[in-house]
């Protein structure tokens, strides 16, 4: 555990770069936000005054956005899909295949670790939406902060599904932006899902994509109790068990095929 830790110390520090290279962007996107959101608000309210006005206030969504931007911005994506395949493709990945930890747990390290960085980057974002557009009860924090860890580790192995096709396909461009769309409108991080008819809810509440964004925003929100967070809490770690589980059947597939093509 303690090698693990200083592992992930060091990793942090090697991050120095990029956690300068996203200061400014997050200064940027702290200042943009409210009339972005604004703009949206009042474009959804006109499309929805006929069905009698939109599910959240506007000071709602901006702390459900403000949610979304912070959680997007920690959790793997598709640009860590992207890479994964990317090194694949060009034959990165032989040197790491030769190291004691494996591919997988080396991706791991390196997404926690920026996950970290991204955090300490854009968590000032998430307090100013918070602070001002309406505080929430400590215990909402704490739902909310639960949650947090399924969302990295669900992220984490969908995306890791998605890259671990370039064994097959040897591109995963052509499925990227399809595959991203699904997972972000039955997330909530589109549209929340409060905004979609019942059917469209229970079908969401069958997957585990609204634990990668919109559980966490709910939370924050007030929406969903501590009692509630912890059984999400576990249902959205077994997710990540079950997950985890089906990556590590297709990377060991995956593998294979790699080596018996002369890698």
């Amino acid at each position: 555990m303690k090698r693990t830790v200083r592992k992930l110390a060091a990793r942090i520090r090697l991050e120095k770069e990029f956690l300068r290279a996203y200061a400014l962007g997050a200064l940027f996107n702290l200042l943009t936000f409210p009339v972005y959101m604004t703009t949206y608000y009042f474009l959804w309210s006109h499309v929805y005054a006929a069905s009698g006005g939109l599910p959240m206030e506007l000071d709602q969504l901006l702390v459900y956005y403000g949610t979304i931007f912070f959680v997007g911005s920690i959790v793997p994506g598709r640009g860590f899909a992207g890479s994964m395949a990317r090194s694949i493709v060009r034959g990165r990945i032989n040197s790491d295949l030769v190291r004691p930890m494996g591919l997988q747990e080396q991706a791991l390290h390196v997404t926690l670790s920026r996950a970290v960085v991204k955090g300490v980057i854009f968590l000032p974002t998430l307090l100013f939406t918070v602070i001002v557009f309406g505080g929430r009860g400590p215990l909402d924090l704490v739902s909310f902060a639960l949650l947090l860890l399924p969302a990295f580790f669900v992220s984490f192995f969908v995306y890791s599904l998605l890259w671990e096709t370039a064994f097959w396909t040897g591109r995963i461009r052509g499925c990227m932006g399809a595959f991203s769309f699904i997972i972000r409108l039955f997330s909530g991080a589109l549209i929340p899902l409060s905004f979609f008819p019942e059917w469209f809810k229970s079908v969401s509440g069958l997957l585990p994509f609204e634990f990668m964004a919109g559980l966490p925003a709910r939370a924050l929100l007030g929406g969903i109790g501590f009692q509630q967070a912890l059984i999400l809490f576990v249902v959205g770690m077994a997710w990540a068990g079950a997950l985890y589980t089906l990556t590590r059947f297709m990377l060991s597939r995956g593998l294979r095929r790699y080596s018996g093509h002369g890698a």
